[in-house]
């Protein structure tokens, strides 16, 4: 039997990423750049001497408040803030602005200290500070928000955290910070009222290939429209390199409960480090590395909606030799609030270059862009694989789909009638108030749950009802969700599978000559059934294909992407035009 539970504590009968607070990045050896044009430009005037991550925060009109590596942070006048000696750099930074107070700035870092793990946090206030040149406070780091540790379900100091991002809480009024403890994962709530001491927590699972974790890098995925069970992926890379190992995984999260879900799990097995990066409609990973075999570089475009358990599909997009000289090796992925994907290749063009993934929301369509931008100084310097700074997320309400279940534990915030709707049960505590001017409605499957210190102040409008919530898409998941929680993608070319069919079909694909000036040969044993040529910028331009020659005399000088289809699979080189 349904039932309606009120406790006697009852008193009083799109993914969303800021646009212009991530139009700079602030990285490396003093490298900045800016992304507000049609193209990213590089910046002058950075203090920041780091290899390992980065952060970096502007204003809704895109101009830069502060930048840090997790060690110190500097304002926009590129001075070291006061109290900004936070002593917490690492692995991974992560930035977020408190849900009710704009002038509030989260800095999150997972770093290793004390041969430990652990993750911190200092609070950036852009209220306070010094006047800059344009009559705003320049900001400070606030003296009693500095180097906070996040403490694990125990009330200890975390001791094993390895990685550190941010997603919108469903809810449309909080944030949920992800962080890795060994192979958990821990979701901590910040609402109005600050972080939660509290994390909800994850057993993240192996599914076979997770055998040594030295997590080295997260991401998530921008919210996923399609899943009434989830809302985002979560990406996990972790790296041996002393074993040659480097592992990761795909998983599905629920922002509603902070809860990794049954529905996605694909298990990823390379060589060496490697690095990933979600497109902007959640459809894509991709995955850059290396392998130490051969010296080979890679980048594979993974189809994340159409993969099964029996089928993960997946084609590379680029393989070539790394070394002096050579096309160098991938050391940071990341994509922009624009939905453009960069990463820098170590070595090529003695580091001075910025490349881009070309075309990247359209699968079998991508290649790469070696050089879309050219620093003009010595060398991009990066280290870590998180050295571009993540995007700072924004408040995002989910909706089009039915959760599971709610907990509601800080005062309502909802302004306008509002409408709560869980398959399950909803629960109340912990100070939950509807005041006497809110409209709020709560309707669940099995049970509602007034616990004590709710409150609902007389004159509110207030209703609970036993009611099913239906999701449009439940059906349709509930028949497939068992053929995507096992996938499993074994990129180590040192075994016979799939990677390393697809990497030989790239290796016997020859152009010559190149750089050519009128007719481009393709030497393959396989029947061409495509092929497409893009420039640097992307654009597609037509060519003849006769047989195995491409007629380019038309083309004007400069480089060039050739994509080539064959019945084994795609694969894309550059040429040059004379």
């Amino acid at each position: 039997m349904k039932k309606l539970f009120l406790s006697m504590g009852l008193v009083a009968s799109f993914l969303a990423y800021a646009q212009g607070e991530n139009n700079n990045w602030y990285f490396g050896y003093q490298v900045g750049i800016n992304f507000s044009g049609s193209a990213p430009q590089f910046v002058n005037g950075s203090a920041m001497n780091n290899l390992n991550s980065s952060a970096t925060v502007s204003d809704s009109s895109g101009n830069l408040l502060f930048y840090s590596d997790g060690g110190e942070v500097w304002n926009r006048e590129h001075q070291i803030m006061p109290n900004g000696l936070i002593e917490h750099g690492g692995r991974q930074l992560a930035t977020v602005k408190h849900p009710t107070n704009p002038n509030l700035y989260y800095i999150f870092a997972a770093t290793w200290m004390y041969n430990n793990g652990v993750i911190r946090y200092s609070v950036v206030d852009m209220s306070l500070g010094g006047i800059g040149s344009n009559g705003q406070p320049l900001g400070d780091v606030v003296q009693n928000l500095i180097k906070v540790p996040v403490l694990d379900d125990q009330g200890n100091e975390i001791n094993d955290a390895r990685a550190v991002t941010v997603v919108p809480h469903g809810d449309g009024n909080s944030y949920w910070v992800l962080v890795t403890n060994g192979k958990k994962l821990y979701a901590y709530r910040l609402s109005s009222s600050g972080l939660s001491t509290t994390p909800v927590v994850n057993d993240l699972g192996t599914s076979g290939f997770l055998t040594g974790y030295d997590g080295i890098s997260m991401k998530a995925s921008p919210e996923i429209k399609s899943s009434c069970n989830y809302s985002h992926f979560i990406c996990i890379n972790n790296s041996n390199p002393g074993t040659k190992e480097n592992e990761g995984m795909v998983r599905s999260f629920d922002n509603f409960s902070g809860l990794i879900t049954t529905d996605y799990n694909l298990s990823i097995a390379g060589t060496d480090a490697f690095n990933a990066e979600f497109n902007q409609y959640a459809n894509i990973l991709y995955v850059s590395g290396y392998y130490g075999v051969g010296n080979t570089t890679t980048f594979y475009a993974v189809d994340l909606l159409n993969s099964t358990n029996s089928n993960v599909v997946y084609t590379p997009i680029y393989n070539g030799m790394w070394g002096t000289g050579g096309l160098g090796y991938p050391s940071t992925i990341q994509r922009n609030s624009k939905g453009d994907i960069y990463f820098h290749m170590v070595n090529y063009n003695a580091g001075q270059s910025l490349s881009q993934i070309v075309n990247p929301d359209v699968y079998g369509q991508s290649s790469i862009n070696l050089n879309v931008l050219n620093y003009p100084s010595a060398m991009i310097y990066v280290g870590a694989s998180n050295s571009f700074p993540q995007l700072l997320p924004t408040l995002s309400k989910r909706t089009g789909t039915c959760v599971t279940s709610y907990d509601l534990t800080t005062a309502e915030m909802h302004n306008t009638p509002y409408t709560y709707h869980a398959s399950n049960t909803i629960t109340t505590q912990l100070n939950y108030k509807v005041n006497s001017t809110q409209n709020i409605t709560m309707k669940a499957g099995n049970s509602i749950s007034l616990l004590p210190d709710t409150y609902i102040e007389k004159g509110a409008q207030y209703l609970a009802e036993i009611e099913d919530c239906r999701c449009s898409g439940g059906e349709v998941e509930a028949k497939s969700q068992n053929l995507k929680d096992n996938m499993r993608l074994n990129l180590r070319n040192i075994q016979p599978d799939k990677a390393n069919d697809k990497k030989e079909l790239i290796t016997k694909v020859k152009l010559f000559p190149n750089p050519a000036s009128d007719i481009l040969n393709i030497l393959t044993s396989s029947d061409i059934k495509n092929i497409s040529v893009s420039d640097v910028s992307g654009k597609v331009i037509n060519v003849k294909l006769d047989g195995n020659k491409i007629d380019i005399k038309n083309l004007p000088s400069g480089n060039y992407i050739l994509s080539i289809e064959t019945k084994e699979g795609k694969t894309s080189q550059k040429f040059i035009k004379k």
